[in-house]
């Protein structure tokens, strides 16, 4: 008795005709192995960081920056601590000074102590302007507590914000309340530090991501005071708690879509 053998081609695991792939052909060509994501992730970091190495370090003036190359700028201490004790830069070292109203100009670092510096700027001061909408934040976060308001701060300038109001309402009645009782004096006390402590934040954040604009803090406002605020803007988006989300929002609405009415 004999048997026939037939030499049967292996069928792949997917299905071509569901999925839509077109069949390799098989003329001899090789398989080219696609990157892993791990390398990808590798090539981010690298050219993130090559990008950063590339760029100067940014310190902060208060004051209006000089228009005439050559001249002098004195960094206040706690710049100067950072640019000698942190980053550990020398005299001669290229850096950028920003007064964070738009105004840059880049210059040598003269380090006369670790608590004194000043630099000589070698270009003249360039204004940049405001890129994109001027976004305002307002945020019931007046009872938030620990580092959590500090986080929402924070994201808000590295992400854009131009500016950012605290909201106060009837359960949230004073930057920094606990929520027991009647907001007092020593509330009030608490709110200014707070509020002090939230611009050294937004002034670190600005420094971080290179924003030559620092963030605007806007002093808190309540419910019945920002409905003109609302009014007068061209765009107002309200985030409420069961809404629908922004990108669902910002879609064109079809041709003949008429909004739902809730029964009564």
């Amino acid at each position: 008795m004999s048997l026939a053998l037939k030499a049967v081609p292996r069928t792949p695991v997917w299905s071509y005709a569901r999925s839509g792939l077109v069949r390799p052909q098989r003329t001899g060509c090789k398989h080219r192995p696609q990157a892993s994501s791990h390398s990808l992730v590798q090539e981010a970091v690298q050219a993130s960081q090559a990008e950063a190495s590339s760029r100067l370090p940014r310190f902060y003036s208060d004051t209006d920056l000089p228009a005439i190359a050559g001249s002098r700028i004195e960094l206040s201490t706690a710049e100067s601590k950072h640019a000698t004790r942190v980053l550990r830069l020398s005299s001669e070292a290229l850096v950028e000074v920003c007064n964070g109203h738009g105004q840059i100009v880049s210059g040598r670092l003269v380090t006369q102590s670790k608590a004194a510096a000043h630099v000589l700027t070698t270009t003249q001061v360039q204004q940049v302007s405001w890129q994109g909408p001027k976004w305002e934040l307002v945020v019931a976060c007046g009872s938030l507590q620990n580092s959590r308001a500090d986080y929402l701060v924070e994201k808000c300038t590295e992400l854009g914000a131009w500016s950012f109001r605290p909201l106060l309402t009837e359960r949230s009645p004073g930057i920094g309340w606990k929520g027991v009782g009647k907001a007092t004096k020593g509330d009030s006390e608490q709110g200014s530090s707070r509020t002090a402590r939230w611009q050294r934040i937004a002034d670190a954040a600005s420094k971080q991501s290179l924003r030559a604009h620092n963030l605007i803090l806007q002093p808190a406002t309540t419910l019945q005071e920002l409905g003109p605020l609302i009014r007068a803007a061209p765009t107002a988006w309200v985030g409420a708690a069961g809404g629908s989300a922004l990108r669902d929002q910002s879609q064109p609405r079809p041709t003949g879509y008429t909004r739902h009415k809730p029964t009564k």
